[in-house]
């Protein structure tokens, strides 16, 4: 399985780069596919989302970052899938921001390496309802 990663270093008051620190040497170990896109500003998880909707990426989009992040993410993806009339990509999400309220609602592991074996040890794909926009 091949992971495109979109990190906000900045989430969590820097905690998103310090769990990738060790999450990168997990990812390598498990001898995961994977690049990193790592976001510059508040318009750079979407901006990095909608392009690998664009380039039509295979794999799974996994977000290390805060809710936010995650909101910008999903944004991308929605937003441009729509537009290309594509299947949106699977998303995963390491919770790495301060409340980190998705994956309390939704029963991510709120440890980052525990959300991890969790990506790394899934096979099947559950969608969620997230709501309508216009």
């Amino acid at each position: 399985m091949h992971y495109s990663i979109i990190l906000n270093p900045t989430a969590g008051n820097s905690k998103a780069q310090k769990e990738w620190q060790l999450i990168e040497p997990q990812l390598i170990q498990a001898q995961a596919s994977f690049d990193i896109h790592t976001t510059k500003d508040r318009s750079s998880a979407e901006y990095f989302a909608t392009r690998l909707v664009q380039r039509r990426k295979k794999g799974i989009v996994m977000v290390i970052g805060g809710d936010g992040t995650l909101h910008q993410v999903l944004n991308g993806l929605i937003k441009e899938s729509h537009r290309l009339h594509t299947s949106p990509l699977p998303l995963a999400f390491i919770p790495a921001g301060i409340n980190n309220d998705f994956a309390r609602a939704f029963g991510v592991p709120l440890k980052p390496l525990d959300a991890l074996q969790q990506i790394l040890n899934t096979t099947t794909v559950t969608n969620v309802n997230i709501g309508h926009y216009h």
